[in-house]
């Protein structure tokens, strides 16, 4: 493939900078590091955990929204009785089912 359109190139730069080259690696490193007994800032001695970190606040902020947007969200809602999806409903006291 030669070429990429703009809202492409933009996406890919929107994706590195929430999600930095070798920020698993880094992940990976922490982790030993503490569980060999370091107490350690994450985010200060890995620059790309910070970001992964700060790039996670902005996905989160509406996480239904993306769906809601999405081909399938609206086949669903266009289906038989499609607008009755009780499932997406969020409760304040929900529970998680006992694994």
């Amino acid at each position: 493939m030669d070429t990429m359109t703009f809202q492409e190139l933009q996406g890919w730069q929107n994706y590195f900078k929430r999600r930095p080259v070798g920020w698993r690696e880094d992940n990976r490193t922490a982790y030993v590091l503490e569980s060999s007994g370091a107490k350690i800032n994450r985010e200060s001695l890995f620059p790309s955990l910070k970001m992964v970190k700060l790039g996670m606040g902005v996905v989160s902020d509406e996480p239904m929204q993306g769906f809601k947007s999405s081909m399938l969200f609206s086949r669903l809602i266009t289906a038989t009785g499609g607008d009755k999806l009780d499932f997406m409903k969020v409760t304040e006291n929900a529970e998680l089912p006992e694994v």
